[in-house]
């Protein structure tokens, strides 16, 4: 075997040449014909030809090398310690490869040699840094190290050219943020001491991660600066011998759940394995599974990497001090629809939600080791969809109701102008944030519709309205969290509505004009607490109508640009109507109880027909007695 010196003076030397513009030596490659020993570890080129190769190799620092096997195909780019020998024409070889030589000021740390074989070239990797600095050959590609196989070492990082794959439907949500990371190494290694970590991924100063079984797929990319992947792989006395190449080929299990890695022809493919004893899976992200269509799956826990948001009421809690535990305890429970576990929780670790409890589900700054899932009703159609497939635009049947959504009440006269509408407690709340929080739940603040729209029009039973419908409160089963529990509290209430003035013109206007009724609509109304349910008629005039503000109002003061209604439960004004009144505030007013959110009738919004969603589960009944007010032909049927 001969050194590097020898071979550059028979074949490899590399010339120089003054750059035209720094009069700078450019050094160049040593360009043989040979095939590299591995592909496993490279990145690849798409579209590139050799010389435009040899230049990126050029300009990243970490290359030593590339190959191109014919001038129509990629090239393949190695960075130090991720290939260790070429074979020769005479040995099978094909393509061409270039080595990149060392320049005379090469400061790096990582250095490598070229050196003849009796079937081509090897290499061989060196290192300034001492060996006492290594852990575990930090990670890189030329395994088996020295001390692989030392009790230090029982737990590796695979290092790949990858990225998550954007079509990977398991990837959802797409890995939980770690610290805020600038290097990869840091990225690196936060991951092989963290126990949930599996897979991390570093991308342009942004570190994150997945646990096992929350990725399937690491797909190959062209080499970037800055775009780093590993895969964290356990070790025994077997498996610390093994190459990387070995290892990417491997199961594992020792894993919980357990997994295999094997390559793929555009990167790696990570599958779990389902032990005997699996349930549904063990709601994995990985759907759907074998069993997924079976009848004991056909309720499933979808679990997200989130934390309660929003509009949250009735937490209940559960003595589960582990997350399978706290996700099985919602699973069989019926009135659980959403669990949350939070191991640093000072009492009880394990929460819950029935239905219509928790409406925003916040995907950032999830604490680590926190879980949350959603408990979904499967049909012979979605049990068979993937986990992303369930959480986009799908349609669940859990209650016997229909009309609008059971976390808002009909508003309609005489079955036409129909609108959803749902009073939301919500203390201290500003306008601008009870605006952004009505669109997140696909809807707008609610106009004034017609004359009386806002009074509350309640007869004694609690359960009956027309016309000039505003329930402030539900009664049970559904209405428990609903809208105000204190609406007869005698301060009364203020919530905002769908009313703002122009800063500029200074005039006021709906939100949603098209809301509002001016076709000469005939309705019914009534005294206050349906002391004489419905004794007037009232038409709603098509000319614009007068809103009902307070004496002295709307103010003309500066930022006074929103508006709410008051409503005081009791309060007989002289013409005993419409019994609320509206004022002017500043948007940013937080002596506010809560909104009103509208939302359009769920045909305009794309959404399917009720008794359509039923047919899908087998339901037939068209018609519900009870929830009556939440029924209408044409949310049913239209």
């Amino acid at each position: 075997m001969r050194l590097l010196y020898l071979i550059f003076l028979l074949f490899l030397t590399p010339t120089l040449s003054l750059d035209s513009e720094t009069n700078s030596p450019t050094y160049k490659f040593a360009v043989v014909t040979g095939e590299p020993n591995s592909l496993e570890a490279c990145d690849t080129l798409e579209d590139k030809t050799f010389e435009e190769c040899l230049d990126k190799c050029e300009k990243t620092s970490a290359c030593v090398m590339v190959y191109q096997a014919n001038t129509t195909g990629p090239c393949y780019m190695f960075q130090w310690n991720s290939v260790t020998g070429v074979r020769n024409n005479e040995s099978g070889g094909v393509g061409t490869v270039g080595f990149k030589p060392i320049q005379p000021n090469d400061t790096m740390n990582f250095l490598w040699r070229v050196d003849t074989a009796e079937e081509g070239w090897v290499i061989t990797y060196l290192q300034k840094r001492s060996s006492d600095n290594l852990i575990c050959g930090n990670f890189t590609f030329n395994r088996p190290y020295p001390d692989s196989c030392s009790p230090q070492c029982s737990t590796t990082m695979v290092q790949l050219s990858a990225q998550p794959d954007p079509s990977d439907t398991s990837t959802d949500p797409p890995g939980q943020q770690a610290p805020p990371f600038t290097s990869w190494t840091d990225c690196l290694y936060w991951c092989y001491t963290q126990s949930e970590c599996f897979v991390t991924y570093f991308n342009e100063n942004s570190c994150k991660w997945w646990k096992n079984g929350e990725i399937t797929v690491l797909k190959k990319r062209e080499v970037t600066e800055g775009h780093h992947m590993a895969v964290k792989i356990p070790l025994s006395q077997n498996t610390c011998k093994f190459t990387t190449d070995q290892l990417l080929k491997g199961s594992y299990p020792e894993q919980d759940p357990t997994w295999t890695i094997d390559t793929t022809g555009d990167g790696w493919s990570i599958t779990q394995v389902k032990p005997q004893n699996l349930i549904c899976g063990n709601f994995t992200a990985n759907r759907p599974y074998k069993d997924s269509c079976n009848p004991e799956c056909m309720i499933t826990m979808i679990q997200l990497k989130v934390v309660p948001g929003p509009l949250t009421v009735a937490t209940n809690n559960h003595t589960a001090t582990t997350w399978p535990d706290c996700l099985k305890y919602c699973h069989q429970n019926s009135d659980c629809f959403v669990s949350y576990f939070q191991p640093d929780a000072p009492t009880y670790k394990c929460t819950w939600w029935s239905i219509n409890n928790l409406v925003f589900m916040n995907r950032t700054n999830v604490p680590s080791g926190h879980h949350m899932a959603i408990k979904v009703p499967l049909s012979n159609r979605s049990c068979k969809l993937t986990t992303k497939e369930l959480l986009q635009d799908q349609y669940y049947y859990m209650m016997p109701m229909s009309g609008c959504e059971m976390n808002t009440a009909t508003s309609s006269i005489n079955g036409n102008h129909l609108m959803c509408s749902r009073n939301q407690q919500a203390p201290g709340i500003t306008q601008p944030e009870a605006k952004a929080l009505c669109k997140e739940m696909d809807g707008d603040l609610v106009p004034e519709r017609f004359w009386g729209v806002f009074e509350s029009c309640q007869d004694a039973s609690g359960n009956r309205w027309d016309g000039a419908l505003f329930p402030w409160t539900l009664k049970l089963p559904f209405g428990g969290n609903w809208g105000f529990k204190n609406w007869k509290d005698p301060k009364g209430l203020k919530v905002w509505i769908g009313l703002e003035r122009d800063p500029v013109t200074k005039l006021w206007s709906y939100t949603r004009e098209d809301w509002v009724i001016v076709d000469n609509s005939k309705f019914k109304t009534c005294y206050e607490n349906g002391a004489a349910p419905f004794p007037y008629e009232l038409y709603q005039n098509s000319r614009r109508m007068s809103w009902a503000w307070t004496e002295g109002e709307p103010k003309d003061l500066p930022d006074y640009n929103c508006a709410y209604v008051r409503y005081i439960y009791g309060t007989k004004p002289t013409n005993f109507f419409a019994y609320y009144q509206l004022y002017s505030a500043p948007c940013n007013s937080t002596d506010i109880d809560g909104f009103n959110c509208g939302t359009d009738p769920q045909p305009k919004r794309g959404i399917p027909a009720f008794q359509k969603i039923l047919d899908e589960y087998g339901v037939q009944e068209k018609t519900y007695g009870i929830y009556g007010y939440w029924e209408d032909n044409k949310y049913n049927y239209g």
